[in-house]
């Protein structure tokens, strides 16, 4: 599914019978120099043309899956209950902040888990503290 970033945080699947593509969703693209009108797309840290589309639309990063298993310190997602335990921050502070709802893997039931990319949290508590 197509994601749309809302300015408050988190995002809204785009469904199809609510017509047209995301807003805003315009690619994030870089123009190779003496090559008029071709635009390359490449992962910030290594270089490869390949990135992740979900990291793309929800944190504007352009950062591929290799380069977010091997950086876990700044890529991983973590829980909000995570981020305030590690980074000793509060609700407040994480308002502003974009994140990604997941299903809750320990009862289907229960509320949906609320993921935020653990490079912005930490800049957070960084401004805070």
């Amino acid at each position: 599914p197509e994601y749309r970033v809302v300015p408050v945080g988190g995002f809204i699947p785009e469904r199809e019978d609510r017509g047209g593509a995301a807003s805003g969703s315009a690619p994030l693209t870089l123009t190779v120099p003496g090559q008029a009108g071709k635009e390359v797309v490449s992962c910030t840290e290594c270089g490869e043309n390949a990135f992740n589309e979900q990291y793309r639309q929800l944190f504007s990063l352009i950062v591929c899956k290799p380069c977010i298993a091997a950086k876990e310190d700044k890529y991983k997602l973590m829980t909000k209950t995570a981020a305030k335990e590690e980074f000793l921050v509060n609700d407040g502070d994480l308002i502003g902040l974009n994140f990604l709802h997941k299903s809750n893997p320990r009862k289907e039931g229960w509320k949906e888990m609320k993921l935020y990319l653990r490079l912005q949290v930490r800049d957070v508590s960084w401004e805070r503290w």
